[in-house]
C-alpha cells in the first residue's frame, strides 16, 4: 500500500556519493563474474579442452539427474491424484453409511418411544 505524497515533504534522496559507491559496487560483482571465463581463456588450449570436458560431463550429470527428478516427480503426482481420488471416494462412502445408520438409529428410537431430537 502507498502513502499519500506530503505536497510539503522534501524528497529523501540518497547522497551522489552514495549512488556512485553503490554503481561501484555493482561494477565490481559483475566484473568478479567474469573471472572464470578469463581464467579459461588465458589457460592453454590443451587445458581448455579439459575443463570443456569436465564442464560438459558435469552438465550431463545435471540433465541425467534432472531427468530422474521429473520422472519420480511425474510417479508421485500420479500417485498422489489416485491417492486424492480414493479418498474422495472413501469419504463420500462413509459418510452416506453414516446417514443410513443415523436413520437406522431414529427408526429404532421412535419404535422404542424413544425419540431422537
Amino acid at each position: 500500500m502507498t502513502k499519500p505524497l506530503d505536497q510539503h515533504a522534501p524528497l529523501d534522496l540518497p547522497e551522489p556519493s552514495k549512488v556512485i559507491f553503490d554503481q561501484l559496487l555493482q561494477t565490481h560483482k559483475k566484473v568478479e563474474g567474469l573471472y572464470p571465463l578469463i581464467d579459461l581463456l588465458t589457460r592453454p588450449d590443451d587445458q581448455r579442452e579439459a575443463l570443456g570436458e569436465r564442464l560438459a560431463s558435469l552438465l550431463r550429470e545435471l540433465i541425467e539427474t534432472q531427468q530422474t527428478y521429473q520422472a519420480q516427480h511425474a510417479e508421485m503426482t500420479k500417485a498422489f491424484t489416485e491417492l486424492s481420488r480414493q479418498t474422495e471416494t472413501l469419504t463420500n462412502t462413509m459418510q452416506d453409511r453414516l446417514v443410513r445408520q443415523e436413520k437406522k438409529m431414529s427408526q429404532l428410537m421412535k419404535m422404542l418411544g424413544h425419540p431422537i431430537d
